[in-house]
Formats: C-alpha cells, structure tokens, sequence
C-alpha cells in the first residue's frame, strides 16, 4: 500500500502571496500598524518547518504580539529554539541526564522512599536495569565491575 505525501509544506515568504483565497489571516488586535518585524526574526520564521500548519504561524505571531513591549516584534517561540544545525538529544540521552540529575539529587541511594526509584517513579530493578543499559555506574566503581 502505497500512501502519496502530503502537500507541501507552506511557509511564509515574500515570494507568495500574503492570503490564499478563502483563507482569512488577521493579525491579533494587539499588532499595530507601524511594528517591525526584525530580519533576524523574519529568517526564523522562513527556517522553521511550521509541522502544524498556518494555525501555528498564526498563533506564534499572536503570542509574539501579546508578549511584545514597543514596536518590535519578539518572536520568543522561535527565540528559545535550538539553532537549525544543532543536533537533537536522543530519548537515551534525556533518560541518562534526568536518572544522573536524580542519583545526584538523593545521593546515590537507589532504594527506599527517599531513593531515587522512589523519585523516579520506578521499580528500584528497574531504575537498575536501565542503569545498566544507559552505562550508568555510582561514583567509584571499576569501569570492569569487580574481578
């Protein structure tokens, strides 16, 4: 079964027109007619893939004008991002920081109510196991384990 992609991707650009006919885009009321939009923030809104549609393009731009004080447009949505070519943490990477930050946090103790198992929410075989497959070792212990 062969399912055809979607259409493309639309994103903002001078090079087309600014509304699709049927489509309505008006600005939140808080945008006045003489703010700027910054060309730093102009090539952060052409960069950005738009995965949900204009309706997320419409709702940036609104949350920017709200959040925004004089006549620039501060776009923090597309501010706080990660730059383009930055590579993404895998799930793996996220897990072994957030159990280091809780073994850090209850001092290594893994069992018990104020263990880390217990922090985390898990299974204290469990917390071990997935200790075991991120690498995580206590401070201390032989990288061989005992001999």
């Amino acid at each position: 079964m062969t399912i055809p992609p979607a259409g493309p991707v639309w994103r903002p650009s001078s090079r087309r027109p600014k509304h699709r006919p049927g489509k309505s885009f008006k600005p939140a009321p808080q945008v006045v007619e003489n703010t700027q939009v910054p060309r730093k923030a102009m090539d952060a809104l052409q960069r950005h893939p738009w995965p949900g549609n204009v309706r997320e393009l419409r709702n940036v731009i609104e949350h920017a004008a709200i959040l925004t004080t004089g006549d620039t447009l501060r776009i923090p949505a597309l501010d706080d991002a990660a730059p383009a070519g930055a590579p993404q943490p895998t799930l793996a990477d996220s897990e072994r920081q957030l159990i280091l930050r809780a073994l850090e946090t209850t001092g290594w103790r893994i069992k018990g109510p104020k263990g880390t198992a217990a922090a985390l929410g898990l299974n204290p075989s469990t917390l071990y196991s997935r200790m075991e497959k991120l690498g995580i070792r206590p401070p201390g212990q032989a990288e061989d384990g005992p001999a």
